[in-house]
């Protein structure tokens, strides 16, 4: 009497876990996903903050090789 019953406890733990096993199995790919996209539109922003930093010093490298830039600076130490 107490086998059949033992039988379906072991029956049911089986599938509870299972299923459970199945969730958590999809969470962390669903994790895994949202991570990916985030990442990438990270990567977007970077890059177009790298961008606009690389046109700044352009312009910053520009101002300092200036011819009129050294002479200002040779004025100013007199």
């Amino acid at each position: 009497m107490v086998e059949p019953f033992l039988s379906i406890v072991v029956i049911v733990a089986i599938v509870v876990t299972a299923r459970t096993i199945r969730g958590y199995i999809a969470y962390r790919a669903q994790i895994h996903e949202l991570q990916i996209a985030q990442n990438e539109n990270n990567s977007d922003v970077l890059s177009t903050h790298v961008k606009q930093l690389e046109s700044r010093i352009e312009v910053l490298e520009k101002l300092v090789t200036d011819q009129g830039y050294e002479l200002d600076k040779k004025i100013r130490a007199l």
